[in-house]
């Protein structure tokens, strides 16, 4: 005998799981993993949802397309690099108003060498341990072909390289810096090789040097930033143990 075709209200099958709630921030965390791994291109909408642990109709829910999201990423990062920059060259602004470009504060420092060594602490707070941040640009950039993701990355980029880049003019018009450097390549490097000290050499830790990774970036930086400012220079002056 055939089962009844009409169930009880409580014996009815389930439609399916209950959907979940999940923040817009944790979709993103999600996507950057996928992006990091597989690119932008090759990252699907799919492969997020499979990450984050819901249903791809709830990133369509918040983002239009996987590009969407990438620039979501990209302005929840620099919506915090941005105004971190921005507040250390306001304050150098102040000081040099009432400092002499020579003084020098407790760190042996002066006004101009604290303001480039403090962008790189800004960087270093939100990039150093994101990993799967640097990796999805990285990844992003060098095997995307489409999206004009060289656009996009300077669009977002070019805030923070101008505010670098004026701050280093400052230094050349108060005598501090050579003026035969070229502001946008001196800006390039002294962030991009930066990110290679912290992408690269905890990877070499142990065969260069017997230290823990984190005392080695600590001494990376160090000497990056002199060698930096003794390349830049007009007066290449000894920056202290402090730094």
């Amino acid at each position: 005998m055939l089962k009844s075709a009409v169930t009880k209200p409580s014996e009815r099958p389930s439609r399916g799981p209950k959907p979940i709630k999940i923040d817009p921030s944790d979709l993103l965390d999600a996507a950057q993993t996928v992006f990091a791994r597989d690119g932008l291109e090759d990252g699907s909408i799919r492969a997020i949802a499979r990450e984050a642990g819901c249903d791809p109709s709830l990133l369509y829910y918040h983002f239009e397309n996987k590009e969407a999201i990438f620039l979501a990423i990209l302005e929840r990062k620099f919506g915090l690099l941005i105004p971190g920059l921005e507040g250390i060259a306001d304050e150098y602004t102040s000081r040099i108003k009432i400092l002499a470009p020579t003084s020098t504060n407790r760190n042996g420092r002066t006004p101009l060498q604290e303001a480039l060594w403090q962008f790189l602490m800004v960087f270093r707070n939100h990039v150093k341990d994101d990993l799967g941040f640097r990796h999805m640009i990285r990844w992003s950039v060098a095997s995307t072909k489409k999206f004009g993701l060289e656009e996009i990355m300077f669009t977002y980029l070019s805030p923070a390289m101008q505010i670098i880049s004026s701050t280093l003019n400052s230094g050349i018009k108060t005598g501090e810096l050579r003026k035969d450097i070229n502001l946008a390549m001196t800006t390039f490097f002294f962030v991009r090789t930066y990110i290679d000290v912290l992408d690269f050499f905890p990877l070499f830790t142990g065969r260069l040097i017997q230290m823990q990774p984190e005392e080695a970036i600590d001494l990376a930086e160090v000497q990056w930033f002199k060698l930096f400012w003794a390349g830049i220079s007009n007066t290449p002056k000894n920056l202290g143990e402090k730094l």
